[in-house]
């Protein structure tokens, strides 16, 4: 469930995020993993990078009290 996967993501710390980011990054850096399994950890790496921008932006907002960047989609 691709959903809800990225809605337990979203209501984790930054830093348990960062942490599976990091734990996600070392594993395709061994290159010892098959391509299916590298393809997909490399697909959360992304989504979870995401997240990790989003909680950081949101975190700057609350710091300087900016309003939110009319980019993002």
């Amino acid at each position: 469930m691709p959903g809800k996967r990225s809605t337990e993501t979203e209501n984790k710390s930054f830093e348990k995020n960062l942490q599976e980011l990091a734990e996600i990054v070392s594993a395709l850096e061994k290159g010892d993993l098959p391509l299916e399994k590298a393809v997909s950890m490399y697909g959360d790496g992304v989504k979870l990078a995401g997240v990790c921008r989003k909680q950081l932006d949101e975190a700057k907002m609350i710091i300087t009290g900016d309003k939110p960047d009319k980019q993002e989609g």
